[in-house]
């Protein structure tokens, strides 16, 4: 009697296992279209594979190419939308070729480095999402035989063109371009600068107010004229499509923007994200932000930054050594005075040509369109 029981019991749990593995996790049906949609994994991440053109997850939709129809599967997901090679995919390979998000909160994706925002969508509900392009790692993309087929080449070709076909789907509109323009984002930054020059706020109250101190010198200096010699420029630092704002002065030789303060945009709003003053500024580079920093005998310490973790993730409230930094200091040694610190933080003092290589190839500064703020007060 106790072996029959054992029997049914095993019994029982091998076919709850099977059924468990047989259990619906695909099911098929036909669009209106005609073509073939299927949803596979569990009830808690579902996951809708389309070949339709207009692929639409409830909140936003694209429409694919005609040209390229037939090539593609579409991976629908709540707030994205994932074009990815049909043959790469049916050679098992992950043929993700671009991923077309919502993003809620943007200081979550910035430090993406393949993601780039294209536009904002209000949805019905009100809520405002940056829809963004990426690219694949070459882990999600997966070759197949160590090559990309001709059909991935071509559906990369398109991203732009699908970008440009975003539209709501639950009744809200999409605006490509919005949210990325400094001149659309900063104005009132901008404005309460004027007023806090004009009105010679003291360091204390710019501090107060989460502004360089610097400002209270140069108003020292210049008088009325401190709005000619203050200046502001925009440019996209980390990026991913939106534009910083910089304010400081022009500095140095090159007659470079010196950035005492930097703003960027979270959740939609303009932030302070670094500040320096009069012996600590930042220069916007080609590749990296660039710290500088005056020590105690004039000497100055140029830091190379990573600006994506630099803007996003610091409030800096002074000079900070970045993956290299630099310095001529002949208080030190004064026959060879050039010294490079890298991620470590010991000191290598080297000659002056291996220094200048090494800096040349890091430090490039940016250029930038500055204008001087009473151009922005004159206009108001």
């Amino acid at each position: 009697m106790k072996k029959r029981v054992t029997v049914c019991i095993c019994c029982i749990a091998m076919l709850c296992t099977l059924f468990r593995v047989q259990s619906p996790v695909m099911a098929q049906d036909v669009s209106a279209e005609g073509n073939t949609q299927r949803e596979a994994g569990s009830e808690e991440s579902a996951e809708t594979v389309s070949t339709d053109r207009v692929l639409s997850n409830g909140l936003f939709s694209v429409t694919m190419p005609e040209d390229v129809e037939g090539l593609y599967e579409g991976i629908i997901e709540e707030n994205k939308i994932v074009i990815c090679d049909k043959k790469s995919r049916e050679e098992k390979a992950g043929g993700q070729v671009f991923e077309i998000s919502a993003e809620k909160t943007p200081m979550e994706y910035t430090r993406n480095p393949s993601l780039k925002k294209y536009g904002e969508l209000t949805s019905g509900d009100g809520a405002v999402y940056d829809m963004t392009l990426s690219r694949p790692t070459d882990v999600r993309y997966t070759p197949v035989n160590g090559g990309k087929p001709e059909s991935y080449s071509r559906l990369q070709e398109k991203a732009q063109q699908v970008m440009d076909s975003i539209a709501s789907a639950d009744g809200g509109s999409y605006s490509a371009g919005a949210g990325m323009k400094g001149e659309d984002l900063y104005q009132d930054v901008l404005k309460k600068y004027v007023t806090a020059v004009t009105e010679r706020w003291n360091a204390a109250r710019l501090e107060e107010e989460e502004m360089s101190p610097a400002y209270e010198l140069i108003g020292k200096i210049y008088g009325e004229a401190a709005l000619d010699h203050i200046y502001y420029a925009y440019t996209d630092l980390t990026g991913e499509g939106v534009e910083e704002l910089l304010i400081g002065e022009i500095r140095g030789e090159d007659r470079k923007l010196a950035a005492y303060d930097i703003y960027t945009i979270d959740d939609h709003k303009p932030f302070h994200s670094l500040s320096g003053w009069n012996e600590n500024w930042y220069y916007a580079g080609e590749l990296y932000l660039i710290n500088v920093y005056k020590g105690v005998n004039d000497e100055e310490y140029w830091s190379v930054q990573d600006e994506d973790y630099t803007i996003t993730n610091s409030k800096a409230n002074g000079f900070s050594n970045g993956f290299d930094t630099f310095v001529i200091d002949r208080s030190k040694n004064e026959d060879q005075p050039w010294f490079i610190s890298g991620y470590n933080g010991s000191w290598q003092n080297v000659t002056q040509e291996e220094y200048e290589e090494k800096f040349n190839r890091s430090v490039k500064l940016k250029e930038l369109e500055s204008r001087p703020l009473s151009e922005l007060s004159a206009g108001q």
